[in-house]
């Protein structure tokens, strides 16, 4: 949780006037989560500030303004438009900043134009999107995030891997243990790719012991066969 996260979640509404001051930071990262953090609460005052960094060149301060839009009426088709009109530009850090926002957001409006793209295998699987995409269909409860999430942990590669751990500790409690349940009846008959996984989920920087576990005896009950143990850390 950032700084601004953290005082709106304390303070409430009562935050508003720190939350704006940071608008005017020099560090377009404290802009994106002040503007991240003013759109959960939906006061109509607040809308000329997202309507003023729609046309931002930094790609998470345009997401989260229009995100912001997203909640007024009056604004609800601009947003719309807006959105569809950012995913049409050759730009993947914007593409990337909206799935994300979309996802957090569980925004199914445009599942019908995240969908075009997971149809394309080279947007499908660019390493800067491929992560964030799986994190998006996952969010909008789509069968194909679970498919994309599988193909990442089935694989070896551990740029792909890093990211996905990033991702997978946003996810609540149950949908991690949804994600590892649809994995190992996935490839439950590979012992490789669920050593891999557990391997994953030991030597994360997050505490996923009891997903660890969750996989361990989830696999077995499948399987029948003996343990499957990740390697000890290096």
């Amino acid at each position: 949780m950032n700084a601004m996260a953290a005082i709106g979640a304390l303070y409430g509404k009562k935050s508003i006037p720190f939350l704006l001051n940071g608008l005017d930071d020099n560090d377009p990262r404290t802009v994106a989560n002040a503007l991240e953090v003013l759109g959960y609460f939906k006061v109509n005052e607040l809308k000329p500030y997202f309507l003023q960094h729609v046309d931002s060149d930094v790609p998470r301060v345009r997401a989260n303004a229009l995100m912001g839009l997203s909640h007024y009426p009056d604004t609800r088709k601009l947003f719309e438009k807006l959105v569809r009109e950012s995913f049409q530009k050759a730009d993947v850090a914007l593409v990337g900043s909206l799935l994300y926002v979309i996802g957090q957001s569980r925004e199914k409006t445009f599942l019908p134009e995240i969908m075009q793209m997971y149809e394309v295998p080279r947007v499908r699987y660019d390493p800067r999107l491929v992560n964030v995409l799986t994190w998006s269909l996952i969010r909008l409860n789509d069968e194909h995030g679970f498919d994309l999430a599988d193909e990442i942990l089935a694989t070896g590669d551990e740029k792909h891997h890093m990211a996905f751990m990033h991702f997978f500790s946003q996810h609540d409690a149950e949908t991690r243990y949804d994600i590892i349940k649809y994995f190992v009846t996935q490839y439950g008959s590979n012992p490789e790719a669920i050593r891999r996984a557990g391997n994953l989920l030991k030597n994360s920087v997050y505490d996923f012991h009891e997903e660890l576990q969750y996989l361990k005896v989830y696999s077995e009950s499948l399987s029948g066969a003996g343990r499957v143990e990740p390697a000890p850390a290096a």
